[in-house]
Formats: structure tokens, C-alpha cells, sequence
């Protein structure tokens, strides 16, 4: 069985052995790797949103919480019909 050496030579013909080559490239390749990652980032806290007013709003209203809800998992609002009465009070408190 014949053994092959691969062997490269730099710009002086100086031979470099394929473990220096792949070390070379390794430390490269972790250099890349460190300076590429950045800060965690923390995720945002729960937010608590309550809406009340207009009972004839409230189906669209709803529809739009949903939706946004599905966006940003992070923001649960709270829908509640009632009339523009509730909706004064609970603006005040």
C-alpha cells in the first residue's frame, strides 16, 4: 500500500504539511465564528393591553387583536364590549 503525502509549498518553496494547512484554516474559521456573534438578546416581557368602549367595534376590534397577537406573541389584549360608558371608565382608571 503506497502512503501519499500532499504537500504545498509557500512562496519561498518552503513545503507546508496538509495538518498546518488545516490548522491554519481552523483558526481562521473560529476567528470568523467569534467576532461574528453577537449579544443575546433578551426577550421582550409580557405585555397586558385592555381595550373597552363600543360594543358595534367590538368584532373588529377582536379580529385585529388576533391578528396582531400572532405577530407579537409578547402583547395579549383584552377585549371588552360594553358600551362608550365603560370604555370613559376604563380609560380613567
Amino acid at each position: 500500500m503506497t502512503a501519499f503525502r500532499c504537500r504545498m509549498a509557500d512562496s519561498s518553496g518552503r513545503p507546508w504539511a496538509v495538518g498546518h494547512l488545516l490548522a491554519t484554516i481552523g483558526c481562521l474559521l473560529v476567528i470568523i465564528l467569534l467576532t461574528a456573534c453577537s449579544p443575546t438578546v433578551e426577550a421582550p416581557r409580557l405585555i397586558y393591553l385592555k381595550a373597552a368602549g363600543s360594543t358595534a367595534m367590538t368584532p373588529l376590534v377582536e379580529e385585529l387583536a388576533t391578528a396582531f397577537h400572532e405577530r407579537q406573541a409578547f402583547v395579549t389584549i383584552d377585549i371588552n364590549g360594553g358600551g362608550s360608558a365603560l370604555g370613559r371608565e376604563a380609560a380613567a382608571t
